[in-house]
């Protein structure tokens, strides 16, 4: 197989890749289950006010997910792939991905947050760019752990971050905590991806040079691009009944059910997106 920048990766051998995409199906799909099944608790645990700055935060934490499983991952995938560990193409990847993937998440936190800012109250605008930002800074590691076909960690660790982050949230809003509760719990379960691989640390350098090499940065931004167009095509409605709404409950069963319909679109976007490096 070839990778973006045209280097020989080598494939896996056919069985695995026949088990391990069952594997990461049956991941994605409980993935799916238990995001919506958050989405079903908010709705019942939060006021109709609250639960609508809740779903359209959590649409803009979303897209950001996405955004950042194209840009960071996948291309980092292919250069492990290829690169032996302790070697200089592959240290000079995983600077590069964790740079980016750093600076992306200053912007996509700045930028999520100050639109959240125009429909709730500061302390849930803060909990959405820490949520956001935290998305960007662990997608390193899915691309390391991608990359070591270690599909069966990454699988756990999926399940295990949105099973973590489901009972955060529950957690933290019956503690009167609020949407801006349940949000951090984005921020939470994220770190469930960074504590396993702890050997990709490894792999870690410092190399601010790779910044300058252009071709890195045209690996997928095409991928990245049109997985964000597509991500805020289906999701501004949500946004957009929080913006321009007053918080009913009318308003927020829109919300809720909206969320819920467009459940495949993003089990099918997760799941091209692990199985890329197969």
């Amino acid at each position: 197989m070839t990778s973006p920048i045209g280097l020989e990766v080598p494939a896996a051998p056919a069985g695995q890749v026949a088990m391990h995409s069952a594997l990461l199906a049956v991941s994605a799909g409980m993935v799916g289950v238990l995001s919506y099944l958050c989405t079903l608790l908010m709705a019942h645990l939060l006021p109709p006010e609250q639960y609508t700055q809740y779903a359209a935060a959590q649409m803009l934490v979303g897209i950001v997910g996405i955004v950042a499983h194209a840009l960071v991952p996948l291309p980092l995938a292919a250069l492990v792939r290829r690169h032996a560990r302790g070697t200089g193409g592959r240290r000079d990847g995983m600077a590069f991905a964790v740079l980016v993937a750093v600076a992306a998440g200053l912007v996509a936190g700045l930028l999520t947050g100050g639109i959240t800012a125009a429909f709730a109250p500061w302390n849930v605008a803060l909990a959405t760019g820490i949520g956001s930002f935290v998305l960007f800074t662990v997608a390193p590691a899915q691309g390391w752990l991608q990359g070591e076909l270690r599909f069966t960690r990454y699988a756990v660790a999926s399940i295990l971050e949105v099973g973590l982050r489901l009972a955060f949230s529950a957690v933290a809003v019956l503690a009167g905590w609020g949407p801006a509760g349940a949000l951090i719990g984005f921020a939470v379960g994220g770190l469930v991806l960074v504590a396993g691989p702890l050997q990709m640390l490894r792999d870690v350098s410092w190399h601010p040079r790779v910044l300058r090499e252009g071709v890195r940065w045209a690996e997928t931004g095409d991928i990245a691009l049109v997985q964000f167009v597509v991500s805020v095509l289906v999701g501004a409605d949500v946004v957009l009944v929080a913006l321009l709404g007053s918080g009913t409950a009318a308003e927020a069963g829109f919300q809720a059910l909206a969320t819920l319909a467009k459940g495949p679109v993003y089990v099918a976007s997760g799941t091209v997106l692990v199985a890329f490096p197969l």
